[in-house]
């Protein structure tokens, strides 16, 4: 019996641990950031003749974290790409990363100098992970 009055009291804790994850509108919170995020990749440095990467740049909140889309050339633009003409790409962000089956801090173009090269626009958040993390832990509700 005493196994089942410490694995009650484990719950208590846990359900105690989520209901106050909830009160404290982290939710509302990550929708704030996704907002601002999406908000930031719109007014980037890019020219834009169809509007097509424009129509197509989305951030969402989605439980504990943001899922960020825009059509791929996008994701060239706003890293960069390493070329003939031009060494200045960012390295990948883990969760790009993964999206186009590379390691984290991949260059796009680093292994060829058989295109041109763009210069990085920096329109995607390099600190995303980092601002989600925030809010989980502090509940931070400043982030307009």
């Amino acid at each position: 019996m005493n196994g089942v009055t410490s694995n009650i009291e484990q719950n208590i804790d846990l359900i105690e641990g989520l209901e106050t994850y909830y009160d404290r509108g982290f939710s509302e919170d990550l929708r704030r950031l996704a907002v601002k995020v999406q908000q930031m990749m719109l007014a980037g440095n890019f020219k834009n003749r169809t509007g097509a990467l424009r129509r197509s740049m989305k951030a969402m909140a989605d439980g504990d974290s943001i899922i960020v889309e825009m059509l791929s050339y996008g994701w060239f633009l706003s890293f960069g790409v390493n070329g003939k003409n031009r060494k200045q790409a960012i390295g990948l962000t883990e969760g790009v990363a993964g999206a186009f089956g590379v390691n984290e801090g991949y260059k796009f173009g680093q292994s060829s100098d058989k295109v041109w090269g763009i210069a990085p626009r920096n329109f995607y958040p390099l600190d995303l992970e980092e601002q989600i993390i925030e809010l989980l832990e502090n509940g931070n509700s400043n982030n307009n």
